[in-house]
């Protein structure tokens, strides 16, 4: 479980530092010149989020076999294979294998979500600034 938290606190870090890299860079792109960048922007999260969907969309098909999947999963994180446990250990009776696919889906979906989002505001900043450079 130190593994576990270990991942997931350097994954919190990543999220942490990568949100006020995008806040500081969104900045750095309105200000100097909002007509030409707001469409520069639209585009970015246009490209960023359909690449994010898709990637969504190979992952909901992987997830049919969602066993070999979260096998798969730990076996780039966890090389060493210290996440098996015997099938009545505390740990499994607490966290069954539909605990993990029912998170898996849940953050699928919110990420996706998210993405679609973002799919959207890059069409109203596209338009806008396509609309602003005539």
């Amino acid at each position: 479980m130190v593994d576990v938290r270990e991942l997931l606190k350097n994954i919190f870090i990543l999220f942490a530092v990568s949100l006020v890299t995008f806040i500081i860079l969104a900045l750095f792109i309105f200000i100097p010149d909002r007509k030409h960048n707001l469409k520069k922007t639209g585009l970015i999260f246009l490209w960023s989020s359909t690449i994010t969907l898709f990637l969504f969309l190979v992952l909901l098909v992987l997830s049919t076999n969602f066993y070999s999947l979260f096998n798969d999963f730990h076996l780039v994180f966890f090389p060493q294979g210290n996440y098996m446990f015997p099938e009545g250990s505390l740990l499994i009776t607490m966290f069954p294998f539909g605990f993990f696919f029912q998170f898996f889906i849940r953050l699928a979906l919110s990420s996706s979500a998210i993405a679609a989002f973002l799919f959207m505001l890059g069409i109203i900043f596209t338009v806008i600034g396509y609309r602003k450079g005539k």
